[in-house]
């Protein structure tokens, strides 16, 4: 879903600004002698909250567009290879009803000896049939740090 060229997480970007720029409006508007029903200033109040409804989302677009970038550079720059799965543990996290799981894992990449490595990773339900002991999948790790576990991504089908 789209707004004119702008996905739906930028409108929601957007409404947050433009009410964080609302509330320090009112701020600039209030007289510092008003206060909240529990005896706080009210012009702090609206400082505070304008304050926050404008960097929250930022940051969080800066959290996301970060991970996006580390996942466009192991796409470009990593090294195809198989990785055995030796182990598999639930961590009892759930996200969207979808188990955090944690695996060892025994990665072969061309030019690098076999090596184990644990990682977490949030699995679909409908991927978690490809993700058990003893199967073999797809990873692309990246060749500059190659046991780095974020630096890892398996290829589920």
């Amino acid at each position: 879903m789209s707004f004119k060229g702008i996905g739906i997480s930028g409108l929601f970007v957007a409404v947050f600004i433009i009410a964080g720029i609302a509330f320090i409006f009112f701020g600039l508007q209030t007289d510092p002698a008003e206060l909240t029903s529990d005896g706080y200033s009210l012009k702090n109040f609206f400082f505070m909250i304008g304050g926050f409804l404008i960097l929250f989302p930022v940051v969080v677009a800066i959290v996301i567009l970060r991970k996006k970038k580390r996942i466009e550079d192991l796409i470009a720059t990593g090294k195809q290879g198989k990785a055995k799965i030796l182990k598999l543990e639930d961590t009892g996290v759930r996200t969207n009803e979808n188990p955090k799981i944690k695996v060892l894992l025994e990665i072969s990449v061309d030019g690098y000896q076999p090596y184990q490595v644990w990682k977490k990773l949030t699995v679909p339900m409908i991927r978690l049939p490809q993700v058990q002991p003893g199967m073999e999948i797809g990873v692309i790790a990246d060749p500059g740090d190659p046991q780095n576990a974020k630096k890892i991504g398996l290829l589920l089908k």
